[in-house]
């Protein structure tokens, strides 16, 4: 017999089932700047009540104001001729407010915890730490993709910490477990957008 007392266990997730996760999206090996705030660890997993509680409103602003733009942007294709001189302007002033918001976002970014990615994707990232940390520690997160005009705020969670092989610190994998879906899809697009670019660039040295 059951009571209002009784709670169904939540399932907890594997440290395998993580790694796939982490795994399943595009990782694109490039540096991006990013600030790492490692949580206590008896932290309790970082959620979406948290991550909106504490995002701050630099990032707020500026995830709006990319929306914004990318639906002005969206009608304008079936205006044929007519739409091909308004989208030019509407992306010279959209490129104008990005780098405003780039600028206003890089005053987010704290020196004393400045890492660079080895690696970064839709799902985590990877970056080197000198010393090693536990896995399940949580931690806070701010990427700036200064590339992209883009900043994502985050909570992520360490899967994976291994020695690096010429001993100058540990390869750390970082999946992202408190991230708005409007910022994953962002990581998403900043990355092919940066591969595309990275194949461009190749191409013209060969």
């Amino acid at each position: 017999m059951t009571t209002n007392n009784d709670v169904t266990p939540i399932p907890k997730v594997s440290l395998e089932d993580k790694r796939n996760e982490y795994a399943a999206f595009f990782m694109l090996a490039y540096p991006v700047a990013m600030n790492v705030r490692w949580l206590d660890t008896t932290h309790p997993e970082p959620d979406e009540a948290l991550l909106l509680r504490t995002m701050p409103d630099a990032f707020l602003i500026a995830n709006e104001a990319a929306a914004l733009q990318q639906t002005a942007l969206r009608p304008i294709p079936s205006l044929g001729e007519a739409g091909v001189a308004l989208s030019a302007y509407l992306t010279l002033q959209s490129r104008k407010v990005d780098l405003m918001m780039s600028h206003i976002l890089q005053q987010q970014d704290d020196p004393a915890r400045r890492f660079m990615s080895d690696k970064i994707g839709g799902a985590g990232v990877a970056f080197t730490h000198l010393t090693p940390v536990e896995l399940g520690t949580y931690a806070e997160v701010k990427l700036f993709i200064q590339e992209e005009a883009a900043a994502v705020f985050c909570y992520a969670e360490v899967i994976s910490c291994d020695p690096k092989p010429d001993s100058s610190g540990y390869n750390i994998a970082l999946l992202f477990n408190a991230i708005r879906e409007d910022d994953q899809e962002t990581l998403v697009r900043c990355t092919m957008h940066l591969q595309t670019k990275q194949l461009r660039a190749r191409k013209q040295t060969d």
